[in-house]
């Protein structure tokens, strides 16, 4: 299948476009589209008028969907497949799908969330064969705001990075414990029960939001690359994971990066997180600050039992078709059941 992708170079994984390289592996003919290098003007960055920014941002977009059409109209592809869809004016859309058998949506984020999304996205929705998305709770919205077809597809482990086999755990700790995550009051609230332990907070916002004096055996970073956070992952005792209520998130990534890295998962509680995990064996959750806190120094002190579940997490993880490869093949699928 001849496929061309919407989407922006992720470098910091190791491989600059995995879902590219994904697909070829798996036989197929992708080809990227990287809208993100139409943003990369050593001047636009630069502009901090309003006013200007909405008129360099038409302008940019003019000439991005222009060129989509040319690749569309000058090639053969059997499907695009868009990775969220910013930018995408609906009339090119409604262009391409002229010229190529199916178009399909896949959005990680909340459509419906203005923080996340935009305009052209939630006017477009209506112009894809089939949207794709892990959170299946959103199903009806997108039905109801003109979907064809909405297909529930959960989270990954990534492509092109290295993974461990469990006979290679050799557990050797550089750290107490790592949450990586932008800040958020919610996110800070949660684990400021925490705030007397040794965690290392890497994430956009906290070292600005935080005051370190309040939290003397805290250290604050800045973001890290994918690289460098599965290596934290593996090289703490204990990862923590807070959901994004803004995100409307009953899950996410970081449920499948921290268990495929070898690392023990404290999460926040979900049904579908326990639809995907059996609790206390292959993960660990809270549902308040309280039982965070608590849930946090009793593993902390038990390491074999810490290093149990670490293990059973990485094995459902990769025993279960979790892997990019499996949620593309997911996706071609049902683009060629239709």
């Amino acid at each position: 299948m001849n496929v061309l992708i919407f989407d922006v170079d992720c470098k910091s994984s190791g491989i600059t476009y995995p879902i590219r390289d994904a697909l070829n592996k798996m036989g197929h003919n992708a080809v990227m589209f990287d809208w993100k290098l139409y943003f990369n003007s050593k001047y636009y960055p630069q502009i901090i008028n309003s006013l200007k920014n909405k008129v360099f941002l038409k302008a940019i977009e003019f000439k991005l969907n222009n060129d989509l059409k040319n690749i569309v109209n000058n090639n053969k592809f059997d499907l695009l497949l868009v990775m969220r869809g910013d930018h995408i004016f609906p009339e090119t859309l409604k262009f391409i799908k002229t010229r190529i058998g199916k178009i399909v949506n896949w959005n990680t984020d909340d459509l419906f969330n203005d923080l996340n999304s935009s305009n052209l996205i939630k006017n477009s929705i209506e112009f894809y064969d089939i949207h794709f998305s892990p959170r299946k709770s959103l199903k009806n919205e997108y039905l109801n705001k003109g979907a064809k077809a909405f297909e529930n597809l959960d989270w990954y482990y990534r492509y092109g990075l290295d993974y461990k086999d469990v006979l290679d755990f050799e557990f050797s700790y550089s750290h107490e414990s790592t949450f990586i995550g932008s800040w958020s009051e919610r996110r800070q609230l949660f684990i400021s029960e925490l705030k007397n332990e040794k965690v290392n907070v890497y994430g956009w916002g906290w070292n600005k939001k935080v005051n370190i004096s309040e939290y003397i055996n805290w250290n604050l970073s800045p973001s890290i690359t994918i690289k460098q956070m599965h290596d934290e992952f593996y090289r703490s005792k204990i990862n923590i994971n807070l959901l994004t209520v803004e995100n409307r998130d009953s899950s996410n990534l970081r449920n499948f990066e921290i268990p495929s890295s070898g690392g023990f998962q404290l999460s926040e509680r979900s049904d579908e997180i326990l639809d995907l995990f059996k609790e206390d064996k292959e993960i660990v959750c809270f549902s308040s600050s309280d039982e965070l806190k608590d849930k946090y120094l009793y593993y902390l002190k038990n390491d074999s039992l810490r290093e149990k579940i670490a293990i059973a997490g990485h094995k459902a993880v990769f025993n279960s078709n979790n892997s990019l490869v499996d949620r593309l093949s997911q996706i071609i699928y049902k683009v060629q059941s239709i």
